[in-house]
């Protein structure tokens, strides 16, 4: 529970405002930065709260810079005032944060997320290594020995969810950006995480014979990686996905190449 709460707020940009939900992130970020000052420079905002009349003295007194709107306000209304000061992060969303839709976007910052203009991209290189060091900062495998309805079975749920959140993001930012050769080896290293856990959503194994296929382009090495997981793939698919015709007649190909490389028969 510890290292999970230290993981969130080093996951903060310097001097950022911290929006969470959830007893787990809750408890563990307070007892760390109230006990023993982890990061005084975040400002902590229980998301529960945050709108509550009462909140507004407690703000005041210890968040100076941070503005509160008059009345009920919306996040949307919050993100107006307070984006231009200080960086916005959300740890675990709720349905109140909805409204930053409406002219801002969440990018995923390993277990938080930062707030975004709607249309403003983070640097890739830096998001990756951001979302890398994140993740990086938890060690989920320990909960193991944790029965399920255990925090720590539950904080390794948490985990394993975002950190395929992330794969797939990786998955689409790179597609959209086929020029950048960062993007690419990142979405790998990810869904290779991924697919090495006992449970491995299709959607991973797909993007990953996906990524393995862009990269036998250049590197015919490249090609016995992308079999191996689209064979899984097809063993886990569902049976209506259009694309199965097409990947098994890559993949029988992909073997027949392969095959000739060594010398063997071709099937």
């Amino acid at each position: 529970m510890r290292d999970y709460g230290e993981a969130v707020l080093h996951s903060v940009p310097p001097r950022g405002v911290l929006l969470l939900s959830s007893d787990e992130v809750i408890g563990s970020v307070r007892y760390l930065q109230q006990v023993e000052g982890v990061r005084p420079d975040v400002y902590v905002l229980p998301i529960g709260i945050v709108a509550l009349p009462w909140f507004r003295t407690v703000a005041a007194r210890h968040m100076p810079d941070l503005v509160l709107p008059p009345g009920p306000f919306t996040f949307r209304q919050f993100l107006d005032l307070n984006l231009q000061r200080r960086p916005v992060v959300v740890c675990n969303r709720t349905p109140w944060l909805r409204t930053l839709e409406e002219a801002y976007a969440p990018w995923l910052l390993g277990l938080v997320e930062q707030v975004l203009p709607r249309g403003q991209e983070p640097p890739a290189g830096q998001w990756v290594r951001d979302n890398e060091a994140s993740f990086a900062a938890f060690a989920p495998a320990r909960t193991a020995a944790f029965p399920p309805s255990s925090w720590e079975h539950a904080l390794a749920t948490g985990y394993w969810k975002q950190y395929e959140r992330y794969g797939l993001a990786l998955v689409r930012r790179a597609a959209a950006r086929r020029d950048d050769p960062l993007l690419p080896e990142a979405t790998i290293r990810a869904l290779e995480t991924l697919a090495a856990r006992p449970a491995v959503a299709p959607v991973v194994l797909r993007n990953l014979g996906v990524a393995y296929q862009f990269r036998a382009r250049t590197e015919p090495d490249a090609l016995e990686p992308m079999v191996r997981h689209w064979r899984r793939y097809l063993a886990l698919a569902p049976a209506d996905d259009p694309d199965l015709p097409n990947i098994r007649t890559l993949v029988e190909d992909a073997e027949r190449t392969l095959a000739g490389r060594r010398g063997g028969p071709r099937p």
